[in-house]
């Protein structure tokens, strides 16, 4: 081997280790980083003519096992949408309050029946009808404070829908930009690993909003698509649309056109559900939200408040009624059992009995529309008593229902939880580990001092060639 050749096995040697030593201490230094994924560099043995001519660099990789990855960001999603349906349920259940609370709607009608069963007791009390009167307005302003509190709820979910498309749409935009960019590094042979590190930080992102499949493309590029083959990034990325509602009403769903689904390039994605195949993240989770678990609870109440409505009104259970409104309206005028949506809402307190409005409550005791029974008689406040009959198991039921709901989006939460940082915790051990990186600079300064060695060594050779 000549002394050239020597020496130039040696300076690239030499070059080898320097790269090498570059990306070990960035390695060390982004151990902590979120998102960074650990470099290493690639080198094959280069010869000229058949003789070996040195190391060649053929770049810097990322350390990254896509199969883990994707396996956690699946994961990632069912977590996302898992703790955000949670946390929806558990804000509806303090809204609501629970059957043992005194304030819910539950627990109004259990003070309803012990107001009424007291005034009977006591029939020519002014103070116990008032009691009782006040109980019945009680029960009307809960019903109508928590169909408020469900409304403002779906409002709230559709905001943060379309605070989440626009969300969706920037990080499209930008891994599309960065797709272009990336193609353009390696094309030049320029170090595309940080770029790729903020792509992946992005897809993480996107893979929090909606569930995704990350498919690789020629020159680094990757293709982003969701299930159902619907393509999310590709040569550009597709363009997410939402009509927000600021102001939604019992009868507004997304099934007769009154609240808005998903667009994608124009088209809507799916009719019923609003995100389609889509759901699953944070995004699947507000529309649930918004279209389901609050649906129900307000159908939940509107039943409660027709119960209330339609036993008042029965002249079964007050024979002066006759056809006339009963104890509650709806707005003011009699209740229709066929046009439920929303009445707990509209749900009002009867005017005759309310002081307030120029009523008196003495007609609790004696028939809605009078002469129905003696000061001292007890039979009509009897009858109001015994029509609630099962009405305060049913807003109890209404209540557990929403409480046990929210207990299993817990244990679901918990077990997406669990499942994500395992994944997370296997994706981590592909990571930085400081000690090997450092056992790995030691290798490198022992290489580093032999190739140091060798240009010494021709060195020396050179200038005794060149003193003879």
């Amino acid at each position: 081997m000549s002394l050239t050749y020597s020496l130039g096995n040696a300076l690239s040697g030499l070059a080898a280790v320097s790269r090498q030593t570059e990306v070990i201490s960035s390695n060390i230094s982004n151990a902590l980083t979120e998102g960074y994924a650990r470099r290493e560099v690639a080198l094959s043995a280069s010869s000229i003519g058949g003789r070996g001519a040195g190391v060649t660099v053929d770049g810097v990789t990322r350390a990254v096992n896509a199969a883990i990855t994707a396996d956690r960001r699946a994961a990632q999603t069912h977590m996302s949408g898992a703790l955000a349906l949670s946390d929806g349920l558990a804000r509806l259940e303090v809204a609501m309050g629970s059957a043992a609370d005194a304030g819910s709607i539950a627990g109004r009608i259990g003070a309803l029946e012990q107001a009424l069963v007291a005034a009977a007791a006591e029939p020519s009390s002014d103070a116990g009808l008032q009691a009782a009167q006040q109980a019945l307005q009680a029960v009307v302003s809960t019903l109508n404070a928590s169909a408020a509190k469900v409304q403002q709820m779906r409002v709230d979910a559709d905001a943060d829908i379309a605070t989440q498309i626009k969300a969706l749409n920037t990080s499209l935009t930008q891994i599309a930009a960065l797709n272009t960019q990336i193609s353009r590094a390696l094309t030049t042979g320029a170090d595309a690993a940080g770029l790729m590190d903020q792509r992946a930080i992005l897809i993480d992102q996107v893979a929090s909003l909606v569930p995704l499949t990350e498919v690789p493309r020629d020159n680094g590029a990757v293709a982003l698509m969701a299930p159902g083959g619907v393509m999310l990034v590709d040569n550009s990325a597709a363009t997410f649309s939402f009509t927000h509602s600021h102001t939604i009403t019992a009868d507004m769903t997304l099934e007769n056109g009154l609240l808005s689904g998903v667009l994608v390039d124009g088209r809507p994605l799916d009719a019923s559900g609003g995100m389609g195949k889509l759901a699953g993240g944070t995004l699947g989770a507000a529309f649930a939200l918004r279209d389901t678990v609050l649906t129900a609870a307000q159908s939940g109440l509107d039943e409660i408040a027709a119960d209330l409505a339609l036993k008042f009104q029965d002249s079964a259970n007050d024979p002066s009624i006759a056809g006339g409104l009963g104890l509650f309206t709806d707005s003011g005028g009699l209740v229709d059992p066929s046009d439920a949506t929303g009445l707990s809402a509209r749900l009002r307190l009867n005017t005759l009995i309310d002081p307030a409005q120029g009523g008196s409550a003495q007609l609790l005791r004696d028939g809605l529309y009078g002469g129905g029974t003696a000061v001292g008689s007890a039979v009509q406040l009897n009858r109001w008593s015994s029509a609630l009959g099962q009405s305060s198991a049913l807003a109890a039921g209404v209540l557990n229902d929403i409480a046990a709901a929210r207990v299993s989006s817990d244990r679901e939460a918990s077990y997406q939880s669990a499942l994500f940082n395992s994944l997370y915790s296997a994706e981590a051990a592909q990571g930085v580990d400081t000690d090997r990186e450092m056992q790995k600079l030691l290798l490198i300064e022992t290489s580093y001092a032999a190739n140091a060695k060798v240009l010494q060594a021709v060195d020396g050779m050179l200038q005794t060639l060149l003193e003879i």
